[in-house]
């Protein structure tokens, strides 16, 4: 029943991430990759893929630190993204299972660090990096809506890679 049960939220999640996609505002977007990320976290638990339910968790909370910097338009403080890396490499040693369980751990870090990076070109490369971790991980621990729908995001930010930066060398 959890498989089931995984499956119908791996599709609700895919509504999660087109709604996504078309927020204009960067808090619409922070806030619905904190449903995504919640959604993700709750279909890891129901497969017993713990290592991708911790590894969201950190995420809600890195993009609750972020939503709240980015709104009162302050700059992030470096210590946050070092507390990222110490949590993700201790919840890396405490959930190893095989190559697949680090997946979502690294993919967290490469987008926490381009999260952190002026430049966009780079935030959206560390994007594609998550999204692929995640999708491969989803494989491994069954979660296929969900792996069905990291591969839809992957094109999507590739697509958007390639546009954002035809447009800007046009500048």
């Amino acid at each position: 029943m959890n498989f089931i049960i995984a499956q119908v939220l791996g599709i609700t999640n895919f509504g999660t991430m087109l709604i996504l996609s078309q927020q204009k505002r960067k808090s619409g977007i922070l806030l619905l990759n904190m449903l995504e990320n919640f959604i993700g976290a709750l279909i890891y638990s129901l497969l017993g893929a713990f290592s991708g339910v911790y590894a969201l968790i950190i995420c809600l909370a890195r993009d609750s630190v972020i939503f709240f910097y980015e709104k009162n338009k302050k700059r992030k403080p470096i210590w946050i993204f070092i507390s990222i890396v110490f949590a993700l490499i201790i919840v890396g040693f405490c959930t190893w299972k095989n190559i697949f369980s680090i997946l979502p751990l690294f993919g967290t870090l490469m987008f926490s660090w381009g999260l952190w990076q002026k430049n966009t070109k780079i935030t959206r490369i560390t994007l594609l990096i998550v999204t692929v971790s995640y999708g491969l991980y989803s494989l491994s621990a069954t979660a296929y809506t969900d792996a069905i729908r990291s591969s839809i995001k992957a094109i999507a930010v590739i697509i958007g890679i390639f546009r954002l930066s035809r447009a800007e060398e046009k500048i």
